[in-house]
């Protein structure tokens, strides 16, 4: 047996004391190791145990042997694969190959009966990456070259930083413009999706209808740490409630372990859950109750998966996240030497339910944003400047809020609740939350980045849906602001195209950190900007919308009135 230690990029990270029990470990053949994929510290040392181990099953065992078509089928997937590893990047042809192809392979080698099963072979002895619908249900015969782009998005010279100052968000232009510029979009899509697989990643906002170029995507070792969020955790999590608890511990917890339950579950609940590096906290809908799954280590190898879970059903909610850790502990072959038995379901257990029991289907976790039970009104809109326009503006607002204070309403505006050192980037995140935002719409405010990242996170936290987001928002248009046409909003896409295209410059040429942390998360969003902006103004003018400020009124403020208790 080998047992290697791996992130050992410098001689101060080697561990010699390994997690189990030294007894154990004296009876047992074993091999101690270190190596860093980072650097390829101690590889030749790696490579020469795994020949001595190889040799030493050769001779315990015998030659292992498989059919000779299937030797066929072998050999040739590893001519293509080396013979276009030798060609210039620019013809190579066999990086990947179509499931067809491998079936054609085997028909003209003769002496394989099921090709999928040679498929599954191939993959498992890691001759080549295959996963049945993925990347198109091509077969990746250049794993070497796959994992290469993959590394270099962990790289922490060129990448790693910008990603994490993202809070480890990022989406494919964003990989592109940092180290895949080499690879073309099939490639880079192959990348994601062998990523998303190997559960390196999740999808955090999908775009529905949209290219998957434009899909937001987590990496949970990239996100922020529990300390960097916890004002926006402890306004999702009542830490004094009374709930309940379960505790998955490890003699050996590896860090694959809350990262696959990080992805798992955020794969399902997407942006409606908040995440720190080692943990999450979620609210589910149909049990009403919230969740907080967070990994504690303790020592250098134990380490525990502590679930809680508060109000509705909570013990209901806990007992099926439970089973989701248990399901992720089976597939990474780590036994919790602790899990209790009086609530283990059996791992097999499906949405299909049981006819023999007559037991109810298992209902599929449903994730989304907790309902506030006192609402909250915003208004959005493009201040500061003492120009004309600017001071009306400024007067639509002021009468806005006097006529909903007149009607027992409260709304509020950033000037007026921000204090000096208090966060804008927070309150423009309460802001897209709320019941119900007032956008006083204008050509300033269409090319701010302020004003545009709170309208875009009210469009996202509708989902993309138009009914949803025309429901939240009241939009009074500023005479004169021209979006009524398909070449007037272009021209806010283009706007945002070539702000974007100014800073891709700077990035490309001197690499992220000259335009500083804030620039590269400014950037990020100017990319979103180009591609949501024309969409959103087209919902905005599907819809009759108020021409003066008493239709505002009427229409923004009437409704709130009327539904209140």
């Amino acid at each position: 047996m080998l047992i290697v230690q791996t992130r050992c990029d410098r001689l101060e990270n080697d561990i010699y004391r390994l997690p189990a029990p030294p007894e154990l470990l004296a009876v047992l053949p074993h091999w101690e190791l270190q190596y860093s994929a980072f650097n390829d510290r101690k590889r030749a040392a790696l490579d020469e145990a795994l020949q001595e181990a190889v040799e030493r099953v050769r001779g315990l065992e015998g030659p292992i042997t498989i059919g000779a078509g299937r030797l066929k089928v072998k050999q040739r997937l590893e001519q293509l694969r080396d013979a276009d590893a030798a060609a210039p990047p620019e013809q190579r042809r066999y990086r990947t190959l179509r499931r067809e192809h491998f079936l054609q392979l085997c028909e003209e080698a003769g002496g394989t009966s099921a090709p999928e099963h040679l498929l599954a072979y191939l993959h498992n002895a890691g001759i080549v990456f295959y996963r049945e619908g993925l990347f198109d249900d091509r077969i990746i015969l250049d794993q070497a070259w796959a994992l290469e782009a993959i590394y270099a998005v962990f790289d922490r010279e060129n990448c790693y930083r910008p990603l994490r100052h993202l809070r480890g968000r990022f989406s494919q232009a964003i990989l592109e413009a940092l180290v895949w510029r080499e690879y073309n979009a099939a490639e880079q899509e192959v990348f994601l999706g062998m990523m998303r697989s190997c559960g390196i990643c999740f999808v955090h906002r999908g775009n529905s209808g949209a290219s998957d170029r434009y899909d937001e995507y987590i990496a949970p070792d990239l996100l922020p740490e529990c300390g960097e969020i916890q004002a926006e955790l402890d306004a999702m999590w009542d830490a004094e409630a009374a709930g309940e608890m379960s505790q998955f511990e490890y003699d050996l917890l590896h860090p694959g372990m809350v990262r696959s339950v990080i992805s798992r579950i955020g794969s399902e609940a997407g942006d409606t859950a908040l995440y720190w590096r080692g943990g999450l906290c979620v609210y589910e809908t149909t049990t009403r109750s919230r969740a907080l799954i967070e990994q504690e280590t303790a020592g250098e190898w134990r380490g525990k998966i502590v679930i809680r879970t508060q109000r509705g059903q909570a013990a209901e909610l806990l007992r099926r996240l439970s089973m989701v850790v248990r399901q992720e502990s089976a597939r990474l072959g780590a036994e919790p030497i602790n899990a209790p038995l009086a609530d283990r379901p059996p791992l097999e257990a499906s949405t299909a339910g049981d006819e023999r029991t007559g037991s109810e289907p298992a209902r599929p976790l449903q994730f989304s944003q907790e309902v506030n039970n006192e609402p909250q009104y915003f208004v959005s809109y493009g201040w500061g400047d003492q120009s004309v326009e600017g001071r009306e503006r400024e007067a639509i607002v002021d009468r806005l809020c006097e006529a909903a204070e007149q009607r027992g309403l409260v709304i509020l505006r950033d000037k007026k609740v921000l204090g000096l050192g208090d966060s804008i980037s927070k309150f423009m995140q309460r802001l897209a939350g709320g019941s119900r935002a007032f956008v006083v719409l204008s050509d300033k405010y269409l090319r701010s980045p302020y004003c545009m990242y709170e309208l875009l996170e009210i469009w996202r936290k509708c989902s993309g849906e138009e009914e949803k987001f025309l429901d939240r928002v009241r939009v009074y248009i500023i005479p004169d602001t021209r979006i009524f046409s398909v070449t007037d909003r272009a021209q806010y896409a283009i706007h945002w195209q070539q702000e974007y295209e100014k800073v891709d410059r700077l990035v490309h040429d001197h690499g992220p950190d000259v335009v500083g942390r804030r620039g590269f998360q400014e950037y990020k969003l100017m990319g979103d900007f180009r591609r949501w902006v024309a969409e959103i103004l087209e919902a905005v003018t599907d819809r009759l919308q108020p021409r003066d400020f008493d239709d505002l009124a009427k229409y923004g403020l009437d409704d709130l009135v009327a539904a209140r208790p």
